[in-house]
């Protein structure tokens, strides 16, 4: 009976979004963004997809399939993108961002800290509904070192780059490597592809994974077993069993490349958690303008009502997709119950990984979203560079961590 309320209780809450956000949002674009964040929600809780994992799964366990899956996600939604840009007239906001020491470091210290806290910028969010205890810790911390580092994005190590390409002079764009527009979408989409080849090779030479076809449709599955098992009720399979990582990169790429169609913008998740700490100060007292010159932002860029900021609903929207999930599979409240609980020795650990992120954020101009995937979609260098100072990152917190565990 518990069960069937929680999943009344999802189908109304999804419901109620749907209607209620078209007839309470004027703006088209920002009642795109919250449905759009409610399926990034759904699908990532869903199938477990995410970059928070690429580098564990690879290291720990030599278990290849989160990061190949990942990679895939990467070419699908490049390749979802590309006409649009290609053939769709209109103002596109790539992010091919400059290439420089804080953009490697940056990326460095967000993915020691994704390592740290085992959340990165798109599922600190959707935990709260699993881990609350631990995602709230990372998520305010996070917003710390968000809205601390914003004044970063104005220097030189931020805002320079030390490559260029010919039309786009703050970062490198593959189709400025050739010669005409249409061929530069091709070429660079080729070399999208041949990058994804060689980290897919990189991950099973370290992973010492041999190829069959055995072997692949473990990687690539669009269904888990327990899907095939015909003792399953039909609502279960629908809307209740775990989807396979392949699955959940398809659907992402499909949501990432709508995003790119509808809102002329791609997939970004950080700046609005700066934003709410902002907000947050401005309520416990501190005075709009120094916490807005601080920033070096605007003091509307802290003061506009939240549901205004297409982003914030953007990321609101990621959380109630985890929510609906949990509530339409009937685990909600006994994962939420499970969430409540935290060792107090982990509460700094979480605090320093969620500061190390946010700071991480503003060096390399965005998230794993904003400053690795999206770019990578968008034919830029920087993305890819970002990749691999993210997994040296991470790296490094696992070895730390084990160097630590193994001397006390």
């Amino acid at each position: 009976m518990a069960a069937r309320i929680e999943q009344g209780l999802g189908w109304a809450l999804l419901l109620l979004l749907l209607i209620g956000g078209a007839l309470g949002f004027n703006d088209r674009g920002i009642y795109w963004r919250l449905l759009l964040g409610i399926a990034l929600g759904y699908i990532i809780s869903r199938s477990g997809i995410g970059f928070a994992g690429i580098v564990p799964n690879t290291y720990r366990s030599k278990n290849p399939s989160m990061f190949l899956n990942v990679l895939l996600l990467c070419l699908l939604a490049t390749i979802g993108t590309m006409p649009v840009v290609m053939f769709v007239p209109g103002e596109w906001q790539l992010l091919i961002h400059p290439i420089n020491g804080g953009l490697l470091f940056g990326g460095l210290l967000f993915g020691f800290g994704m390592s740290l806290t085992s959340f990165c910028s798109m599922t600190i969010l959707m935990k709260l509904a699993t881990h609350f205890i631990d995602a709230l810790i990372a998520l305010v911390f996070f917003g710390l070192g968000i809205w601390f580092a914003f004044p970063l994005e104005d220097t030189p190590l931020v805002k320079q780059t030390w490559l260029q390409s010919s039309t786009i002079r703050q970062g490198v764009y593959f189709p400025d490597w050739f010669r005409t527009a249409g061929r530069g979408y091709i070429g660079g989409l080729i070399i999208t592809a041949v990058l994804c080849i060689i980290f897919a090779i990189w991950t099973l030479w370290y992973c010492r994974q041999k190829i069959s076809w055995h072997s692949i449709k473990q990687w690539f599955s669009l269904k888990k077993d327990e899907q095939a098992d015909p003792s399953l009720s039909t609502y279960y399979r629908l809307f209740q069993a775990e989807w396979s990582l392949t699955l959940g990169a398809i659907l992402l790429a499909v949501v990432c490349s709508v995003m790119m169609w509808t809102t002329h913008s791609g997939w970004q998740a950080a700046s609005p958690y700066g934003i709410w700490f902002g907000k947050a100060l401005i309520h416990l007292g501190v005075s709009p303008e120094l916490v807005a010159g601080y920033a070096h932002k605007s003091i509307s860029f802290f003061t506009e009502p939240l549901l205004r900021d297409a982003g914030s609903v953007q990321n609101i929207g990621t959380l109630v997709g985890a929510v609906i999930y949990f509530l339409t599979a009937g685990r909600f409240f006994k994962t939420f119950r499970s969430g409540l609980h935290i060792r107090w020795q982990d509460v700094p650990i979480y605090a320093l990984g969620g500061i190390v992120m946010g700071v991480g954020t503003r060096l390399a101009n965005g998230c794993n979203a904003g400053a690795l995937f999206t770019p990578i979609t968008n034919f830029s260098l920087s993305g890819w560079l970002v990749l691999i100072a993210t997994m040296i990152g991470a790296f490094l917190c696992i070895r730390l961590k084990s160097h630590l565990k193994s001397s006390i």
